[in-house]
């Protein structure tokens, strides 16, 4: 009995062992079921959820342009960009034009370019001011050439005028007092010769005969009258002067003389002299000019 039941509780405890054994690997098998079973909707959920985020965070991601084309029918156009490739194109766009920035400033022929640019505005602005300098002055010599042209042009004129005056026959032809009265030059030719307008001074001894105005000597000669000599003074303006008496002459003919000079010196056989003038070839009174110089 003793064997018996050793060997009974023997196959016992082997049997329980087995059964341990048994629902172990049961175990496992149940846990790997378990899990395969759930892998599939469990994967499949979380597939669909990140589907739906992926296409949450793309709709945020790109960007449309529309183009409006202007015509006699007016197109629009639509270009959806996403967010990678805008920013892909902004990156490319910022390197070419750094890229062109820096070759265009630094290279060898722009820069050598931009300073032969500087130079040249820099000696064109040198001229400039030359030129404006030399204008200044070129100006200023032209305006003192000017009022030194105008100046010489009054006092040219002044002279003139004033010469003018000088040659006229205004003045008195006496260097003293006398009387006068008046006469007919061409008295001695008859009554039917025409008047030639003439005045008598009646003066003193010492008293000189001077020429009324300049001029120039054009007749030293015998008077056919009672004065014994004459001469003739030509003034250059149409004006000629004539003198009668009989003292000895005091200039000769193609004398060059101004107002005042002496051409007769009365004594006491000489104290009467006969004027005349004559205006282009025209006997006029003389008077007529004493009194206009006053």
């Amino acid at each position: 009995m003793g064997k018996k039941t050793r060997t009974k509780d023997s196959m016992l405890e082997g049997q329980k062992l087995e059964n341990l054994k048994v629902k172990d690997f049961d175990m496992e098998e149940f846990k790997i079921n378990v899990t395969k079973m759930g892998e599939p909707k469990f994967g499949k959920r979380k597939q669909n959820c990140e589907k739906i985020q992926n296409r949450i965070h793309h709709s945020k991601k790109f960007y449309t342009f529309m183009i409006l084309t202007n015509g006699s029918e007016e197109k629009t156009r639509k270009i959806r960009i996403s967010s990678k490739s805008l920013d892909l194109v902004i990156a490319v766009f910022l390197v070419v034009l750094a890229v062109a920035t820096y070759g265009l400033t630094h290279a060898p022929g722009a820069v050598t370019a931009s300073s032969g640019s500087s130079q040249e505005i820099v000696k064109l602005t040198n001229e400039n001011l030359e030129l404006t300098q030399q204008n200044t002055e070129l100006t200023n010599k032209v305006a003192i050439l000017s009022d030194t042209i105008n100046q010489k042009i009054e006092e040219e004129n002044a002279k003139k005028q004033e010469n003018a005056e000088k040659c006229m026959p205004t003045g008195f032809p006496l260097s003293g007092t006398a009387s006068m009265t008046e006469a007919n030059a061409n008295e001695a030719a008859g009554p039917g010769a025409p008047k030639v307008p003439m005045v008598i001074f009646d003066s003193s001894a010492g008293t000189n005969v001077i020429t009324t105005g300049d001029g120039t000597v054009s007749y030293v000669g015998v008077d056919d009258t009672d004065y014994g000599n004459m001469i003739k003074v030509d003034h250059g303006n149409g004006y000629i002067s004539v003198y009668r008496n009989v003292a000895t002459p005091r200039v000769s003919e193609g004398d060059e003389i101004p107002r005042g000079t002496v051409l007769f010196q009365m004594d006491e056989t000489s104290t009467r002299l006969g004027y005349e003038i004559i205006k282009e070839d025209q006997a006029v009174d003389p008077l007529t000019l004493l009194e206009i110089a006053g």
